[in-house]
């Protein structure tokens, strides 16, 4: 008997959520039912069919809130994120070869590039602001295959960085130039005209699910040299749909995406997880609220755009919050998001009392889809002290290694001391910790990559 087609389904929230009890209550509904997509290029294919003409991506060049963008609605995004992955399909990308790797400022094409290569493979995407050494470290360790960069016109100083590197890559077969011309001799392929020739529909059969590695992030070497880790197509899909429950997400909002997109806070929590409801992500410039004139600038962007939620680092939230409102009308924005560091107190009082915004943190890690506790939209999640109140729904932590193996890991309800700093748990600092789905499969296993020497 064939299996009944599944309806197509975004991740936008299905109810509320402001209690535990909210939480237990959509666990005893059928994983499956909840997030029907297997891999991201369902999660496209569904706001693509559901919401075609609504924006999905608009990405600023230089944070000047006059600026022309480039804008694409969820049917012209999942067209170009075709188009890439048919490129790097035909590159010989694969889901089981070398990953490509990305080197390269929030560009339009860096953000298209980045979920084609998903479809066709794993991407890796390597902060830029690392050393030369540092990203060719990397690049060895991944087994990189191919790296996409931006043109030296477009930023010179990556472009130093990147050459620099290359030379002592030896797997590399290829290196993509966004902004740039083919140069056989250096084996470089100039992305925008190779993108061109692309159909926008897949020509091959997509076989991904839940448990395909789809990408890798490094970890910020805070304890060492940087280490990978492996994301599946299931560990997105949740970290997108978890954050659309917990923040309500739906097609109505519109994000300023104020992370690198060398994280997962860029990639998931402000990026995948808007697009996946239905939403629109904005992406302030190509170095996101580094760029000055963005800080600036930014009351009229969200002004522009309407956005809903906004979204930085604690070093970007402290700047925001020095930049006055002054006439712009910012009431669309319901709530702030911030993350990846410990945000001062003091900081936080002073942002929400300058701009009248709830500022809400998440906390997690890139090894299991980014968010393990979240601060609901309600507002009803009160700050105690730094007591995180909301675990995901569906997630469960377990220590894998170590005196405690194969314990659980207390949620945030029920130990009042979990905090912020590696969850406030003297061993979980030392330990890995991976989250999964409820029906009892691991998301992803422990699979990080430690570099030579780190």
């Amino acid at each position: 008997m064939t299996p009944k087609a599944r309806a197509p389904k975004t991740t936008k929230y299905a109810a509320l959520i402001t209690t535990i009890a909210d939480i237990a209550a959509m666990e005893r509904q059928p994983y499956d039912e909840l997030v029907p997509a297997r891999n991201l290029y369902e999660l496209f294919e569904a706001t693509a069919l559901l919401h075609p003409e609504r924006p999905a991506l608009t990405v600023m060049r230089r944070g000047d809130p006059e600026e022309v963008p480039a804008r694409f609605s969820h049917r012209e995004l999942l067209g170009r994120i075709s188009q890439a992955a048919n490129l790097f399909r035909s590159l010989g990308v694969t889901a089981e070869g070398g990953p490509v790797a990305f080197l390269c400022p929030a560009l339009t094409q860096m953000q298209i590039a980045l979920l084609g290569a998903q479809v066709a493979g794993v991407a890796s995407t390597i902060n830029y602001l690392l050393t030369a050494d540092a990203v060719a470290d990397l690049l060895i360790a991944e087994d990189a295959k191919m790296l996409v960069i931006p043109s030296e016109a477009h930023d010179a100083e990556i472009w130093r960085k990147a050459t620099a590197a290359i030379a002592r890559v030896p797997s590399l077969r290829c290196v993509l130039v966004i902004g740039g011309e083919s140069d056989p001799a250096r084996r470089m392929i100039g992305f925008d005209a190779a993108l061109a020739t692309q159909r926008e529909v897949l020509y091959f059969p997509l076989d991904a699910n839940p448990h395909t590695v789809c990408a890798l992030f490094h970890t910020g070497g805070t304890t060492g040299r940087p280490k990978l880790v492996r994301l599946t197509h299931g560990n997105q899909i949740h970290a997108a749909w978890s954050f659309a429950q917990v923040h309500g997400l739906d097609e109505s909002d519109a994000v300023i995406n104020g992370f690198p997109l060398f994280h997962v806070g860029g990639t998931m929590t402000a990026g995948l997880s808007a697009m996946a409801a239905g939403g629109h992500v904005i992406i302030p410039s190509a170095q996101s609220l580094r760029n000055p004139k963005v800080i600036e600038n930014y009351w009229a962007i969200v002004e522009r755009y309407r956005a809903t939620i906004v979204s930085g680092v604690p070093t970007s939230i402290a700047a925001l919050a020095e930049v006055p409102v002054g006439k712009r009308d910012i009431s669309s924005v319901r709530m702030a998001l911030t993350g990846g560091a410990v945000l001062p107190k003091a900081i936080s009082e002073r942002f929400q009392q300058r701009t009248g915004i709830t500022l809400f943190e998440t906390y997690g890690h890139d090894g299991d889809g980014s968010g393990h506790c979240l601060q609901s939209r309600s507002g009803r999640a009160t700050r105690r002290k730094r007591w995180l109140p909301r675990p995901i729904c569906k997630n469960e932590d377990r220590v894998l290694a170590g005196p405690r193996k194969n314990s659980r890991v207390p949620q945030a309800d029920e130990r009042p001391s979990l905090g912020s700093r590696a969850a406030g748990i003297p061993w979980l600092r030392q330990f890995a910790t991976q989250c999964r789905r409820a029906h009892g499969r691991w998301l992803a296993r422990d699979r990080r990559h430690r570099l030579p020497h780190g």
